[in-house]
């Protein structure tokens, strides 16, 4: 009884720990940035770059590992999860013109597909 509520623990937080997971893995990268080189990630693409990638590879990856089963299940859901809402964001930065978006919103997405691939070849 003990592992099967445990389990829906771990159900029930897989989403809220992947968000979080995306916000702290740009977090990081950005006052990294910002404290080593004075860099914000707002004034610096590969910054920008870098910090959308942390975000979109820690979004998939945190969301696979807090799954209790189903790992590559969870993983193609996470992943069309993340590209639906970077998808907006690139949208929203095309109608806005800002750059910076725009290469957080195309590096997020390339996190998103660096994951599923770690995910696929880590359930092999």
């Amino acid at each position: 009884m003990k592992n099967k509520s445990i389990a829906i623990i771990r159900w029930i937080g897989l989403l809220p720990a992947s968000f979080l997971a995306a916000f702290a893995g740009y977090a990081l990268f950005k006052y990294a940035f910002l404290l080593a080189y004075s860099i914000d990630e707002t004034t610096s693409y590969p910054a920008s770059f870098l910090c959308g990638i942390a975000s979109g590879v820690s979004f998939v990856m945190v969301g696979v590992k807090t799954a209790p089963s189903s790992k590559i299940v969870v993983a193609y859901v996470l992943f069309t999860l993340s590209m639906l809402l970077y998808g907006a964001s690139l949208m929203l930065s095309i109608m806005q013109k800002d750059g910076f978006q725009l290469v957080r919103g195309v590096a997020g997405v390339l996190g998103g597909i660096i994951a599923l691939i770690a995910a696929k070849s880590e359930s092999k």
